[in-house]
């Protein structure tokens, strides 16, 4: 039984490394492809998912929030989430890009905001589903830990889609970053331990049946 399962296992995460193999694959197809324009409604989210668009509108500043990233060079960053109003009033969270911890209040950073009609390029994403340890935001400083594009507009008063955009350009800071994925496919290790442990786990069975065969015959 113990076999059988271990050797399911590994199964297993074979056909989850082939369902990752393909979904890295379409990834890498989507934002190879030039931007497309930003259509006014999308249907489908998942069908736009990791394609790269062209969006134009008035940014909100005033709705500026912050997600709490990676440090850089030793020092706390954070990603700027911008509303950005089209044409037609819809409102899109952009992720504008990075900033270190002293760049974080907009009157700190070098260069004025942009103003006016923006046309921004990026790659639209998705949320990435919350977990049990991921903490809630902190309204006082507007500061995030989980992507949640609706909730991020409604703390000015907007809505906004449950997609958003990751601009690749922009100004010096926020520093814009064109998504860097490195989507781990880790399941043909995985697939391996399980197999090395139902080879271990036979070995084990005929070593004890060729030892109680011996002393049987005594």
């Amino acid at each position: 039984m113990a076999f059988a399962v271990l050797c399911g296992l590994g199964y297993w995460q074979l056909e989850r490394r082939a369902w990752k193999t393909g979904l890295i694959e379409q990834i890498a197809a989507r934002m190879g492809q030039p931007a497309r324009p930003l259509p006014q409604a999308i249907a489908d989210p998942a069908e736009w998912r990791f394609r790269r668009v062209e969006l134009s509108g008035v940014f909100r500043h005033e709705g500026e929030v912050y997600r709490a990233g990676r440090p850089e060079d030793g020092e706390i960053g954070y990603r700027v989430f911008t509303p950005l109003v089209r044409d037609n009033g819809q409102v899109v969270m952009v992720e504008r890009g990075w900033v270190p911890g002293r760049f974080r209040d907009p009157a700190a950073r070098p260069g004025e905001p942009p103003r006016g009609e923006v046309t921004v390029t990026g790659v639209l994403r998705l949320p990435d589903p919350d977990t049990i340890f991921t903490p809630g935001p902190d309204a006082a400083s507007r500061t995030w830990f989980a992507v949640d594009p609706p909730a991020m507009a409604a703390m000015s008063g907007l809505e906004a889609p449950a997609w958003y955009v990751v601009a690749e350009n922009g100004s010096e800071w926020p520093r814009a970053e064109r998504p860097d994925l490195n989507l781990r496919n880790t399941h043909l290790n995985y697939a391996l331990t399980w197999f090395s442990l139902a080879a271990v786990l036979a070995v084990i069975w005929l070593i004890m049946g060729f030892r109680r065969g011996r002393e049987g015959r005594r």
